[in-house]
């Protein structure tokens, strides 16, 4: 969090966009949940501090949405 919270400070972005894949595997036990929740939920929460957009996307809800 903290890590993340510093360089979105440090950049100040008008808008982060969150594609929900990590650009290398990190390796981590339950990388998925890590991933499509933690990240999201801290990331989301910084948007808000910092007064920035943040999307969210998941390929995973958009390929569930197109088999409904």
């Amino acid at each position: 969090y903290d890590a993340m919270e510093g360089w979105l400070r440090q950049e100040k972005p008008d808008a982060l966009f969150h594609l929900a894949v990590a650009s290398q595997p990190t390796g981590r036990e339950n990388e998925g949940w890590v991933v499509n929740y933690e990240w999201t939920s801290e990331l989301a929460w910084i948007a808000k501090v910092l007064d920035f957009q943040f999307v969210f996307t998941s390929t995973v809800m958009v390929y569930f949405w197109l088999m409904r």
